[in-house]
């Protein structure tokens, strides 16, 4: 007989499951429309008209600070080749959440068929913590390359570009790797329990 609090995180486990399930088809999706963009984008540089009725175009990297760059800079500059790097970078980023999303997956497998300690889910737990480490690391650089090229095409003067690592993102890739161990220890005590039955 099932408790009745294991049913209840049992379903909400499915539809988790399913939710991760979708989100990672979408994600797929939006890596190859990226992937499109940018092949389309090299082939086809002409394509892209940016600048606005005022004859100027605006830029926001990060969502922080907006660049206002007038036609004659954009005249001089080849920004098909910015976009094609922008797209190559959303790409990366979204293969990264990708691997991360099929670990939940593998884990979320697992608690729906009711072995939350399995082996492969402290593996999960700890292929994401990597995943996530290398992430506070990875994406800064492409950010920073990105912004640099952006600055350099651009000649924006009194403008640096620094470089720093995610911390807050380094620690929790941090927390799931000691969170994988304390599953592995988990995963070690289940399986002792079940030789001895």
């Amino acid at each position: 007989m099932k408790v009745p609090s294991l049913v209840k995180y049992s379903k909400l486990s499915k539809s988790i499951s399913g939710i991760i399930n979708v989100l990672f088809w979408v994600v797929l999706g939006l890596a190859a429309a990226s992937i499109l963009a940018a092949i389309g984008i090299g082939a086809f540089p002409k394509a892209i008209d940016l600048i606005t009725a005022d004859n100027s175009f605006s830029i926001s990297p990060d969502n922080i600070i907006r660049f206002e760059i007038t036609a004659s800079s954009i005249s001089d500059t080849d920004i098909s080749n910015l976009y094609s790097l922008l797209f190559i970078s959303i790409t990366l980023l979204l293969i990264m959440i990708l691997f991360v999303l099929q670990q939940l997956k593998n884990i979320l497998k697992n608690v729906v068929d009711a072995k939350p300690f399995a082996k492969e889910n402290a593996k999960s737990i700890m292929y994401t913590g990597y995943i996530v480490i290398a992430g506070s690391v990875i994406v800064p650089v492409m950010k920073a390359f990105m912004v640099n090229k952006i600055v350099h095409a651009f000649d924006i003067s009194n403008v640096n570009v620094v470089y720093t690592i995610n911390t807050e993102i380094l620690i929790l890739g941090i927390l799931l790797l000691l969170l994988s161990a304390i599953f592995n220890y988990g995963a070690y005590l289940q399986q002792e329990y079940d030789t001895t039955i």
